[in-house]
């Protein structure tokens, strides 16, 4: 993870050399112990050292000698598959995305499935339960950690979803803890996908660096997540961003989006495909106008209450035919003056479900590294001492 990244990383109880030359690896892939060296500024000794450690310990892998070259030939190492995967998860009102990497970074899986209609949250716990469960049987690797956004709010205290009335979200009673226990994740993380995004935006996209950040998501519904110094705001119940839910004009931004004649077919959610499709051929279409109107004001008011260095527009509609730069124009005209930089951004909320989920494996991983000096650390099947 970078330096920028908008969630506590702690640090690893291990050898600055040794996280270096893992770091090295996940970034690089295949390397020798010179090339390790030359690129971190390590000693070629303190980089033998560390990979004879992380061989030991079964974190890496030795791979054989190139051949072909003039002169010796050197030795790759790379991160061993058997040290573990990290899962993520993408859960909306109608479908469940999981993915699998190893910590090498590389994608081992994906399983994609439908919710169907009027889905529980105790449905929803076993169908995610049974899905993890056949990947991670599938993998045969220790689960370092498993991180699910979500397109609700999050308490973060129980990392359950927040209950919206209307919000066609499955919340009562949905425990993904429970579904992350059944596959033996070491660490989790369940949040909401607005904050995921800008986690994503924060560490390899548009934000990196900046000092305070709001995303605004435009897609099915309307969200933001605010990053101020590197964390993301989340608020006592996880409600920070969720402003289409404020009431104002006797309504809330949600229910005047939708009193527009945008709705889809069969969720109280805005049609994306319909927006889409007026924005490529009907752009000066009255409903589409007054979409605009509501998204750029509502973007002019959290732009002044909270005054940020960026403002980035994700979600699926900030890829429509000219909807973001009109969405953002709307927003210029109301803060006049006092307009913050403004930037798209297309990164999606899983993107950074998979970021976070690298850094709590690598967490769990280091932990496990620390004990190996009195006792064993187990990989897959095998244990290592």
């Amino acid at each position: 993870m970078t330096s920028s990244s908008p969630e506590p990383f702690s640090p690893p109880p291990a050898a600055a050399s040794d996280v270096a030359m893992v770091e090295h690896l996940r970034q690089n892939g295949p390397s020798s112990r010179a090339a390790v060296a030359a690129a971190t500024g390590m000693s070629r000794p303190t980089a033998s050292d560390a990979a004879e450690r992380l061989l030991a310990s079964g974190i890496l892998r030795y791979l054989g000698k190139v051949q072909g070259g003039p002169g010796r030939a050197p030795e790759l190492y790379d991160i061993n598959p058997a040290a573990g995967h990290t899962l993520s998860l993408l859960l909306t009102s109608r479908r469940c995305l999981i993915r699998a990497h190893s910590l090498g970074r590389e994608q081992l899986a994906e399983k994609e499935f439908p919710l169907g209609a009027a889905p529980s949250g105790p449905g929803v716990t076993e169908q995610v339960t049974q899905a993890l469960t056949e990947l991670s049987a599938s993998l045969n690797t220790p689960c370092r950690a498993a991180v699910a956004a979500l397109t609700a709010p999050v308490y973060p205290k129980t990392q359950r979803p927040y209950p919206i009335p209307g919000w066609p979200f499955p919340a009562d009673g949905l425990d993904l803890s429970s579904a992350f226990a059944a596959v033996g994740a070491e660490q989790t993380r369940v949040d909401n996908d607005v904050n995921l995004s800008a986690i994503a935006e924060c560490t390899e996209g548009a934000a990196v660096g900046q000092t305070v950040v709001l995303q605004l998501h435009v897609g099915g519904g309307v969200g933001a997540a605010l990053v101020v110094d590197g964390t993301v705001v989340r608020g006592a119940r996880g409600l920070t961003g969720e402003f289409s839910h404020v009431s104002i004009r006797g309504g809330t931004l949600s229910s005047i989006l939708l009193d527009l004649g945008l709705t889809a077919p069969d969720l109280p959610l805005l049609d994306q495909a319909l927006i889409k499709r007026l924005c490529a051929e009907d752009p000066g279409d009255k409903r589409l106008e007054g979409l605009v109107k509501a998204l750029g004001e509502a973007a002019a008011v959290l732009g002044m209450v909270v005054d940020p260095d960026l403002l980035i527009l994700g979600g699926p509609l900030s890829r429509a035919q000219g909807l973001p730069e009109r969405i953002l124009e709307a927003a210029r005209t109301s803060l006049g003056e006092f307009t913050p930089p403004m930037r798209l951004g297309t990164q999606e909320p899983m993107r950074g479900a998979e970021i976070l989920a690298q850094q709590l494996g690598l967490e769990a991983l280091w932990s496990a590294y620390a004990q190996r000096g009195n006792g064993t650390v187990t990989f897959g099947g095998a244990t290592a001492r």
